[in-house]
């Protein structure tokens, strides 16, 4: 039985503190449920340093203070024990037990590959958000759901969502890039673009542009008629549009992983489209035709790979009619997210892990 639970943050390391949220407080809610002690080391104040971050990072304190201020914040950090060290997304923690400690690592990085071996090393269990079960891991190493740290604070929001009545048939707002250098994807993206452009539904499009020559790419999706904008859409409007779909296509992120805002689309109980079969592994796996719809159009550096856009359209347009589809899915992502999401089961989960362990 774990009697202690110990998460080592670094609460001035703006990359290890967000993208570790969501399974540290997983495990806190879990263990506040159960009376298991639980607290954070590695910082003697941790509050006060995630105070100062969120200061630094505030435009209008940039503003106000352009140099002088990060200088000035940076300085208190330090007095306060804060170490600049370089952004990671890795995550220690220690589970305590009348049988012996159990080290357990969070991997969230959006690569694939285990860059930090001394890390793997050091654990008993090693969860990686983006397994790809076409590779070779040590055993030790386990999939784990890739999570969107801004989905806590907004939980009551997004399960009220599932209620919300549709209005678009379709919607997709996501960014044109991908890759490694940011570029080779964005044919990848354009052609997504101007497939789903072609759909004929009740429709709601919107390309991000951020990489790569953005004069021609907004020339091409003009061409298909699909607006295109160079600045992000602000959560509350993104999500309202999301909750607001009957589909909502997620496509892979950067690194070919299960990206964020499929955190999103399963919390609100919504029918997400990705554009080819998922690639990575999470802990609990997501099935195609059950907890997502798979587009077929595959991805290839730098270059748009064989696909006949005409089935895609037929696709997506026998989808949109099939209404009992979509309704089993909403039902199914919803309680896939209830299950295996939530930040009480998914502390559960990773507890019982550490436990097996011990």
């Amino acid at each position: 039985m774990v009697t202690l639970v110990e998460a080592i943050v670094e609460p001035y390391n703006r990359t290890h503190d967000r993208y570790q949220s969501y399974y540290r407080n997983s495990i806190s809610t879990y263990c506040s449920g159960h009376g298991i002690p639980f607290r954070e080391t590695g910082s003697r104040f941790p509050r006060q340093l995630r105070f100062l971050y969120r200061v630094r990072a505030s435009d209008r304190f940039r503003k106000l203070l352009p140099w002088l201020g990060t200088r000035m914040i940076d300085g208190i950090a330090r007095t306060l024990g804060a170490a600049r060290g370089p952004e990671h997304a890795l995550g220690t923690y220690v589970f305590h037990s009348g049988k012996g400690d159990v080290k357990v690592c969070v991997d969230a990085q959006d690569s694939g590959d285990i860059e930090h071996k001394q890390v793997l090393e050091w654990s008993d269990i090693y969860f990686k958000t983006n397994f790809w079960p076409t590779r070779e891991y040590p055993r030790k190493v386990m999939p784990m759901a890739n999570l969107n740290p801004l989905v806590l604070s907004q939980m009551k929001f997004l399960r009220e969502a599932r209620n919300t009545p549709k209005e678009w048939d379709l919607f997709a707002f996501f960014r044109v890039w991908g890759g490694t250098d940011e570029v080779e994807g964005v044919e990848h993206n354009l052609a997504l673009f101007e497939t789903l452009a072609r759909v004929k539904c009740k429709k709601k499009l919107l390309a991000f542009l951020v990489s790569g020559d953005i004069r021609a790419a907004a020339a091409r999706l003009e061409k298909a008629g699909v607006p295109w904008t160079t600045e992000w859409m602000p959560l509350p409007e993104l999500w309202d549009l999301a909750a607001r779909s009957r589909l909502n296509v997620v496509r892979h992120g950067m690194h070919q992983c299960i990206p964020w805002r499929m955190t999103d689309i399963l919390a609100m109980g919504g029918c997400p489209v990705l554009d080819y079969a998922a690639t990575t592994r999470w802990h609990a796996p997501l099935e195609e035709n059950v907890h997502y719809l798979n587009l077929g159009v595959p991805y290839r550096p730098s270059g748009a790979a064989p696909f006949d856009p005409d089935e895609v359209v037929d696709r997506v347009e026998d989808w949109i009619a099939h209404k009992t589809l979509i309704g089993d899915m909403e039902q199914a992502t919803a309680n896939y997210f209830d299950q295996h999401l939530s930040p009480e089961n998914l502390g559960r989960y990773i507890l019982e892990k550490a436990c097996q362990a011990g």
